[in-house]
C-alpha cells in the first residue's frame, strides 16, 4: 500500500498543522508585536484570570502575590488592541476608535468576571468534583466567549467589506 508522500500527495494534516502555526507564529514586526502578539498574551491571561476568579487559590500557589491586577491589564490591554486594529474601526479615528476599543474590552472583560463570580456562587460546595467542575466551567466559558467574540468581530467586519 503506497502512503500519501509516495503517490506525490500532501498529508493535509502536516500542511493544516503549518497553516495553523503560521497563524500563530507571525514575523516579529512592530504591527505583529502590537496587534498580534499582546492581543495573544491577552487571551491567555484572560483564560488564566478565569481560574483565578472561580479558584483563587491555584494561581496562589505559583505567585505570593495577588495576580488579579496583572491579569486583568493583559487581559484588557490584549482586548482593547485586537478590536482597535479591526476593520470596521478603520475609518474611525482619534479618540472615538480608542474610546471604542476601550468600551468594548471593559464591556468584554468584566461581563466575563461577573460570569465567573456567578459560577463561584453556584458551586460553593467543598467537594474536589464539585472545585474541579467549577475550574472547567471557567476554563470553557472563557473559551467560548473569546471565540464568539471573535467570531463576532469577523461577522461585523464582513459586513463592512461588502458595502
Amino acid at each position: 500500500m503506497a502512503s500519501p508522500s509516495d503517490s506525490g500527495m500532501e498529508d493535509e494534516t502536516e500542511q493544516e498543522e503549518c497553516t495553523c502555526l503560521e497563524r500563530v507564529l507571525k514575523p516579529l514586526t512592530k504591527k505583529n508585536i502590537i496587534h498580534h502578539y499582546i492581543p495573544l498574551a491577552g487571551t491567555a491571561c484572560y483564560s488564566l484570570m478565569s481560574i483565578h476568579f472561580v479558584k483563587p487559590s491555584i494561581l496562589r500557589r505559583i505567585t505570593s502575590t495577588d495576580p488579579t491586577n496583572v491579569l486583568l491589564t493583559a487581559s484588557l490591554a490584549g482586548s482593547c488592541l485586537y478590536v482597535y486594529d479591526r476593520k470596521h474601526l478603520k475609518s474611525v479615528v482619534g479618540k472615538q476608535k480608542i474610546s471604542f476599543s476601550v468600551f468594548s474590552a471593559g464591556l468584554f472583560n468584566l461581563g466575563s468576571i461577573l460570569l465567573w463570580a456567578m459560577i463561584r456562587s453556584a458551586t460553593t460546595s467543598r467537594d474536589s468534583t464539585i472545585q474541579t467542575a467549577r475550574v472547567a466551567l471557567a476554563v470553557g466559558s472563557s473559551v467560548l466567549l473569546v471565540k464568539t467574540g471573535m467570531e463576532y468581530l469577523n461577522a461585523v467586519d464582513s459586513q463592512i467589506t461588502r458595502k
